[in-house]
């Protein structure tokens, strides 16, 4: 399958991930299979400076989804707004 006309072509250490078929995949984390991701990321810079700089609203929302764990949804009842608006 060839990408479609302008799309960025991924990472090359990402293709591991699709080396095996999706049905498979899904049924080992069913399974309670392990993956490891392989990754040549890494994050640069001030992450706590990056983080305030955030405003007040997009930081509660962060804090409450990536360091506290609550789901999109959660989220958008807790601030009374829709789970499209806390993404």
């Amino acid at each position: 399958m060839s990408p479609r006309p302008g799309a960025k072509s991924r990472p090359t250490n990402l293709a591991s991930l699709d080396s095996k078929p999706r049905s498979y995949r899904e049924a080992q984390a069913r399974s309670g299979g392990q993956f490891r991701l392989v990754t040549d990321f890494s994050p640069q810079g001030d992450q706590e400076q990056a983080i305030a700089k955030l405003p007040k609203g997009a930081r509660r929302v962060f804090t409450l989804h990536d360091v506290e764990g609550y789901k999109h949804d959660e989220i958008a009842e807790i601030f009374g707004i829709t789970a499209g608006g806390s993404k």
